[in-house]
């Protein structure tokens, strides 16, 4: 496999898969029996400790000298290291003693190292069990530090664009007020765009990350970022750029933190997507959670998981006084990203919308958000267009001050298909706005069923229907604007 290090086209450009794999073991087995007294074709799972010590030796020579190379561009240098470290860990996988050995392969490379490996590993099925397992087996093996939580690490992409981002900037004051300091690492800076962020100080640090792409070059530095501020506990909000929730544990775990794993969205039907989905999250110290049911979803595999609703944004909405639900401008208003249908649904806005027309000509939607899904804005302009709703639909782009749109607006629409802790709803249930959204059962803002009419996923018809009602029976919209203050008040 060396030799190859020392040519300019990427050793993944030589072979087709198959044919890469079998040279890779090949060459690997040859650096080991030339570099050690240790014949691997006969022996690849028995070792004494001393083995051990020197066949990561021979590898971690290697696995430095493959970046020492300067006529070998960056990507093909880690894909070959990648490579190189996944031969290792299919000794660690087959050795009479994994925990021996894994103990060892930490010794001697960093958790960034031993991760962006393990991505690679892990592509195959069968290694993602065997590895998911053996951490969640042998919980020991990971460094821990001793010293008391003083420091939190957080990550997310952007401080600006949806519900989760708000919460953020909520939710960090509240741990400075608590006592610990906060890092916070994000791939993007818009100050302009952004929800507001404690200032800098002793207690709050922000980090622009500056890696992007490649997994190695990225938890290298957040790595040397855990080190320079002392961070004893990360949170991950599940969603990263380029890290799977899986890695997103192992990770800052492997660099001797606790863990603990937010999650923002209707986790029981990302599990009917991904049936794995147990095994991913296993590892994690704790799980927060945003429902009861998910709660007792993750309690019933023996995992540590609370629920803990998110903060409510007041903000400008303190100086709401009260609706007026008699008067009406026969306005609908959707808040949130523009996206497709298995995220936020929104083209069935415009569904809805050309349904609600039929029957109130003048009702006007306004749709609230940002377009972070190329896809979903040209499908939704395209329908606009073949229906003529032009003169029905405003798009009001993104507002970080959203108040004003909610007290001019009748009736909220929500169309997700799944929602954790939806702050869109939270918002206009104390705007006192009567919602109307497609089922999402494992809400805790809407388990008591007030200031709402949900119908069946998907029916668009029925939704039309409903906001029809609201719009026209004066005595309904009045009745589910005081339920909907009403309902909010326990989360104030």
């Amino acid at each position: 496999m060396l030799r190859e290090i020392f040519t300019n086209v990427p050793i993944a450009k030589k072979f087709t898969p198959p044919e890469l794999q079998k040279t890779l073991t090949q060459e690997f087995v040859a650096l080991i029996n030339s570099n050690t007294s240790i014949d691997l074709t006969k022996n690849s799972s028995s070792f004494t400790s001393i083995e051990m010590e020197k066949i990561i030796s021979v590898v971690k020579a290697a696995y430095q000298k493959i970046f020492e190379s300067v006529v070998v561009n960056p990507d093909a240098k880690i894909f070959i290291a990648n490579s190189l470290l996944c031969r290792l860990f299919e000794l660690w996988k087959n050795s009479t003693t994994p925990e021996l050995f894994f103990i060892k392969i930490r010794q001697a490379f960093t958790p960034a190292q031993i991760v962006a490996a393990l991505q690679f590993y892990m592509n195959v099925p069968a290694n993602q069990n065997w590895v998911l397992n053996f951490f969640y087996e042998h919980k020991n093996i990971f460094p821990r530090k001793q010293n008391k939580i003083r420091t939190i690490g957080i990550y997310f992409k952007r401080i600006y664009g949806g519900g989760l981002q708000r919460f953020l900037s909520m939710i960090i004051p509240v741990y400075i007020q608590m006592g610990y300091r906060v890092v916070i690492f994000n791939n993007e800076y818009k100050p302009e765009l952004e929800y507001p962020l404690p200032p800098p100080s002793h207690n709050f640090f922000r980090i622009i990350l500056k890696s992007h792409g490649q997994l190695l070059n990225l938890l290298e530095e957040m790595e040397s970022y855990f080190k320079e501020y002392n961070v004893d506990l990360f949170i991950s909000q599940r969603v990263w750029e380029v890290v799977p929730p899986e890695f997103q544990i192992l990770f800052p775990k492997l660099c001797g933190l606790k863990m603990i794993m937010q999650i923002h969205e209707d986790i029981i039907r990302h599990a009917f997507s991904f049936p794995n989905v147990k095994n991913i999250y296993k590892n994690a110290d704790i799980i927060v959670t945003l429902s009861q049911n998910f709660k007792s979803y993750w309690e019933n595999f023996g995992m540590h998981s609370y629920y803990i609703p998110n903060p409510l944004y007041i903000g400008d909405a303190q100086n709401f006084h009260g609706r007026d639900s008699k008067k009406i401008s026969n306005t609908i208003l959707y808040v949130g990203r523009i996206s497709v249908a298995y995220d936020k649904n929104t083209f069935a806005t415009v569904q809805i919308l050309n349904e609600v027309r039929k029957e109130i000509p003048d009702v006007k939607l306004k749709i609230l958000g940002e377009t972070f899904d190329v896809n979903a804005l040209p499908k939704i302009k395209n329908f606009i267009a073949k229906n003529h709703l032009e003169d029905n639909v405003e798009f009001c782009g993104y507002h970080t001050d959203v108040g004003k749109f909610y007290e001019k607006a009748d009736v909220m629409l929500n169309t997700s298909l799944a929602e954790g802790w939806s702050l869109v709803i939270a918002e206009s249930k104390f705007y006192e706005l009567p919602l109307v959204l497609y089922e999402l059962p494992n809400s805790e803002l809407l388990r008591d069923g007030k200031g709402y009419v949900a119908v069946p996923q998907g029916d668009y018809k029925a939704a039309a229907r409903a906001i029809v009602k609201i719009l026209t029976d004066t005595e309904f919209r009045c009745k589910l604007s005081a339920e909907a203050r009403e309902s909010i008040q326990p989360f104030i």
